[in-house]
């Protein structure tokens, strides 16, 4: 991505999600059937807002066209993080407190402010999802080098920013940080 300018770099991810998509929109496309937007949370995690890369995040967002319904920007303490990634991951297994992976991950979403955003358009999951890139920067970078990733990320903690998986998970989160009022379009 050097030598890009910002909007070269959002035009070129726009691309790679686009290119991550094709196959359903023909499908959707070719079958006639009309689509609605559907609702995600975007979560800028600490490392991203420490850095100040919370610009070039809401500048990829606008360009691929997601409505920003809320934001809610908040410093999560230790009940609030293990209670998020509990909820995110839809799992009380991978949330055991025992578990090395998970009190680091409470550690490090406790380290800083996030921004929480409720994000609306087509297939919102699936292109944040896309644009994000792997969880993995390394991997980022070598599968979707100017996603949102590949260009912020760290490591596969500090990898800019969250996205939720599935339609359930998107419920679950919205719902968490938001409110239940938010989770239907």
């Amino acid at each position: 991505a050097k030598g890009l300018s910002p909007t070269q770099i959002e035009y070129h991810v726009l691309l790679e999600a686009a290119e991550g998509l094709g196959a359903r929109r023909a499908a959707y496309l070719l079958g006639g059937c009309e689509r609605s937007s559907e609702r995600t949370l975007a979560l800028l995690k600490p490392d991203a807002i420490r850095e100040g890369h919370e610009d070039a995040i809401l500048a990829t967002l606008r360009a691929a066209g997601f409505r920003i319904l809320r934001e809610r920007r908040f410093h999560l303490d230790e009940d609030g993080a293990a209670t998020f990634l509990r909820t995110s991951w839809g799992s009380a297994k991978m949330g055991d407190p025992r578990r090395r992976f998970f009190r680091d991950m409470v550690a490090f979403y406790t380290s800083g402010e996030v921004l929480a955003l409720l994000l609306e358009r087509e297939d919102a999951i699936s292109t944040w999802r896309a644009l994000l890139g792997p969880g993995d920067p390394s991997v980022a970078r070598a599968k979707a080098p100017l996603s949102v990733r590949a260009r912020l990320g760290t490591s596969k903690q500090a990898n800019a920013a969250h996205g939720a998986d599935s339609a359930a998970s998107a419920r679950r989160e919205i719902k968490l940080i938001f409110g239940a009022e938010f989770c239907d379009t």
